[in-house]
């Protein structure tokens, strides 16, 4: 961790931003009148981005046995037969058996 005055900051921004987007520096404070700011540090990675984005509900909802249609099977054959012609037969999703592979 680093910290520089705004002053400072403001004279040598450019290379400061670069250090920082190199990993150089790992984490700035900018101060004024010696409080802190602002804080810059470089952006996460595009890859753990996604890793942290993908599942992070998973777990966080419950389908009550009442509206689950594959706990239900007379609530899956009424969906199927609300479905247009086209699309009769067609599986509901289970949503248990997505991946970021099949998305």
């Amino acid at each position: 961790m680093e910290t520089i005055s705004a002053t400072d900051f403001k004279a040598k921004c450019l290379d400061l931003l670069d250090q920082v987007g190199t990993r150089r520096i790992g984490r700035l404070e900018i101060t004024k009148h010696g409080k802190v700011v602002a804080v810059l540090v470089p952006p996460e990675s595009r890859e753990d981005a996604v890793r942290q984005l993908h599942g992070f509900l998973r777990g966080s909802v419950v389908v009550p046995e009442e509206v689950d249609p594959r706990a239900r099977p007379e609530i899956n054959a009424l969906i199927q037969s609300k479905i247009s012609e086209p699309y009769q037969g067609v599986k509901i999703i289970e949503f248990d058996h997505l991946s970021p592979d099949r998305l």
